[in-house]
């Protein structure tokens, strides 16, 4: 029972906003004895199945917040480059101890490389057509002017990247009342990215209709 409870702890605190204020950094939910690398493999199988990290990939983390997901794939990854993303560096002090902390469940030391970078409301302040793979994890729903957030992720990416986002979807009959503000359906999310010249490419279900969706450059 008491690694249930510690599980739906992971589970529901990762739920903080992307682009926004949070309580703070989240590395003490994962000190506990009983979250281990295998449960934290439970939690974000889903993910890893979907972004398909590899060696030498070069991943910018937008939303990152305080860095927590890319951390815990880093215990099922090697030789990755994550630059973490936000519009404010409040939760980034937390890093190191977050690192310390999957170093510790994973049982030998990361061999990821962590860059934080701070953007702003219109640009991620990253470097031009430098990543292989862009992330934004339950952040596209935050974004103030998501026209002018897209075309900063066109400009940052490689010919050939991968624009990953996650989301959780709105229904077409808005049952779900605690969804954010921002929320779209899959109609409204599919049209904001083809408006903005991306792609899909494929995308993954799964429960409380939240959605993996890949995107590319339209050529």
């Amino acid at each position: 029972m008491r690694n249930v409870i510690l599980f739906l702890i992971l589970i529901l605190s990762a739920r903080i906003p992307a682009q926004t204020r949070g309580p703070g950094p989240r590395y003490v939910l994962l000190q506990p004895a009983g979250i281990t690398k295998d449960s934290i493999f439970t939690r974000v199988k889903n993910d890893l199945r979907f972004i398909q990290l590899k060696a030498r990939d070069t991943v910018a983390d937008i939303g990152s917040y305080d860095g927590y997901y890319p951390c815990m794939y880093s215990l099922f990854s090697d030789s990755v480059t994550f630059y973490l993303n936000d519009i404010t560096g409040e939760a980034f002090t937390g890093l190191d101890s977050m690192k310390v902390i999957c170093s510790g469940k994973r049982g030998k030391g990361i061999t990821n490389t962590f860059q934080v970078t701070i953007g702003n409301d219109s640009c991620t302040n990253l470097p031009d057509h430098f990543f292989g793979k862009v992330v934004l994890r339950d952040a596209l729903h935050h974004f103030a002017n998501p026209d002018k957030m897209l075309a900063d992720v066109k400009r940052i990416m490689k010919p050939g990247a991968e624009l990953i986002l996650f989301e959780t979807i709105k229904d077409n009959g808005g049952s779900n009342p605690h969804l954010c503000k921002g929320a779209m359906t899959k109609d409204e999310l599919i049209k904001l990215m083809r408006l903005n010249k991306f792609k899909l490419k494929r995308e993954l279900a799964l429960p409380g209709n939240n959605y993996w969706f890949e995107f590319s450059i339209k050529k």
